[in-house]
């Protein structure tokens, strides 16, 4: 992956790194499968995989959303 700068952030890494967090994407040993079965090795390979596969990265991002929003429990105030 691309190096880190402040205030810099690429949203793939982001993504396989919480997907994981939430067993969205799993990781053995440096490998990571993607929810489609895909598999790449090392993170970045993966990050490049997912940037590339736009309707896929929704898919993770909008999976992790609905995960942390019941995580945080039911925010709506009656």
């Amino acid at each position: 992956s691309a190096p880190y700068y402040a205030g810099s952030s690429n949203l793939a890494d982001q993504l396989v790194a919480i997907g994981e967090y939430w067993g969205l994407v799993e990781k053995t040993g440096s490998w990571y499968k993607l929810p489609n079965g895909d598999k790449f090795q090392g993170t970045a390979k993966a990050a490049e995989a997912l940037a590339a596969d736009e309707l896929l990265l929704f898919e993770i991002k909008d999976q992790i959303w609905e995960r942390e929003v019941n995580w945080m429990g039911d925010t709506d105030e009656d």
